[in-house]
């Protein structure tokens, strides 16, 4: 049942997966989007409790945008369950640079607090949730048409 439901999110979410030079790119992107993205919440595991102090957010939330940064990561690397996991990030960066901007953080802060790099990890994650993994990844490897 699950396979079937997913099968029509990826059909109405990528109906192509680029490949050649495009689907080459989106491998790279989806490499570095999705190593980024786990060594950003591997760091964040070991103390999930600090981190919902630091960000002022129940434990719950900061345990669910650590699972969507370190799962999910391992997902968009692979380009697996892209639509979900790519979302579920999107959703987390969006939340980290509404948090930098309120804070007062500037963009960019050499060695301090800045929204930079939330703001980056975003952009990236929408241009792979729009263009799709490619065809170099697992969702086009089960969903290729």
């Amino acid at each position: 049942m699950f396979g079937k439901i997913y099968q029509q999110i990826v059909k109405l979410f990528f109906p192509q997966f680029p490949a050649g030079r495009v689907g080459l790119a989106l491998l790279l992107l989806r490499f570095m989007v999705g190593a980024g993205m786990i060594v950003h919440g591997y760091h964040k595991i070991g103390d999930i409790g600090g981190f919902a102090e630091q960000v002022g957010v129940p434990v719950f939330l900061a345990a669910a945008a650590v699972i969507a940064e370190f799962v999910g990561g391992m997902f968009v690397l692979i380009g697996a369950l892209t639509p979900l996991w790519g979302l579920l990030i999107a959703i987390t960066m969006a939340e980290a640079v509404r948090f930098h901007i309120t804070q007062g953080d500037p963009f960019y802060q050499p060695g301090g607090p800045g929204y930079e790099l939330a703001l980056f990890y975003l952009t990236a994650i929408v241009v792979i949730l729009v263009t799709g993994p490619g065809r170099f990844s697992v969702d086009s490897f089960f969903f290729k048409r």
